[in-house]
């Protein structure tokens, strides 16, 4: 069976510090505010705390959870390895890192496969993030 029309909508995470997230994903990546931290309270499996969502120019979205009933990192839900962007040039986007004192993996290197380019880094809270440049 397949299934069509199906889009990536958002991926959420536990943050340490939800205006230190905003500010951070904003700065690295042009992330905006769509949906401000504190609009509603999270009432999610029973926790407690704030999420806010973040839009890119794309539409990508990221979503944050700032729980108060419990420290990072216990708050997680679950635990993500990374997650994944897709960038239109690779270098412009590592000198940017670079400038901006990001943590890059692997000492910044371009990992080179045949349909796609790949740069690995460790973002805030140290969610993995993975770049692609599609050739």
């Amino acid at each position: 069976m397949t299934i069509e029309n199906i889009k990536f909508d958002h991926i959420g995470f536990a943050v340490k510090d939800i205006n230190k997230a905003i500010e951070w994903y904003g700065l690295i990546f042009g992330f905006d505010i769509l949906v401000p931290p504190g609009v509603c309270e999270m009432v999610l499996m029973g926790h407690k705390g704030y999420r806010c969502i973040i839009k890119n120019a794309n539409g990508d979205c990221l979503e944050f959870e700032q729980r108060t009933d419990k420290p990072y990192p216990d708050n997680q839900s679950a635990i993500i390895s990374h997650f994944s962007l897709n960038v239109v040039n690779l270098e412009d986007m590592r000198a940017h890192l670079i400038k901006n004192n990001v943590d890059l993996d692997d000492e910044g290197r371009i990992s080179e496969k045949p349909d796609k380019r790949i740069l690995y880094m460790t973002g805030l809270d140290g969610i993995r993030i993975e770049l692609i440049e599609n050739k």
